[in-house]
């Protein structure tokens, strides 16, 4: 066994100093997460109101695509029952909405298979109409469901 001198420490040393890399692994930083996808406005055209916050809408895509005939519950607004007279007013309010609208895509469906969502007609948010007007019970908070 060789002793170690002082020229092969200062070697050593020095090494490592200059080329960190070679004696030790650097730790590598992780991935970002990717952000959250971005709610996308469609034109759409509002065919009917089931009740205060689910409306049967055809979505425009573009490029010629159309989803028809699709159930939308509205995000973050919980309407009263239809069995309640709040719950009549509000399905008359959501009625006077029925036209040509914008739906804004949350990306995702709920439990039920409603593309989860937000509506406005005749340049008035829906969820916001029928928050003006004391039609909701509360803030509806969607479950988390894969995207389909």
């Amino acid at each position: 066994m060789k002793p170690i001198t002082l020229f092969t420490a200062a070697l050593f040393t020095t090494t490592a100093l200059l080329a960190p890399g070679l004696s030790t692994p650097r730790p590598q930083p992780r991935p970002a997460r990717a952000p959250a996808p971005a709610m996308r406005e469609f034109p759409c055209e509002i065919l009917r109101a089931i009740d205060g916050d689910t409306f049967v809408v055809s979505i425009d895509l573009g490029f010629s695509i159309t989803l028809a005939d699709q159930r939308v519950r509205l995000l973050d607004v919980d309407a009263y029952e239809t069995n309640t007279a709040r719950g009549l007013e509000a399905d008359i309010l959501a009625r006077s909405f029925v036209g040509p609208g914008v739906f804004t895509s949350a990306g995702k469906r709920d439990s039920f298979g409603r593309i989860l969502g937000r509506l406005a007609g005749g340049g008035r948010d829906i969820g916001a109409a029928l928050e003006a007007a004391d039609l909701v019970t509360g803030r509806w908070a969607a479950p988390q469901q894969p995207s389909r």
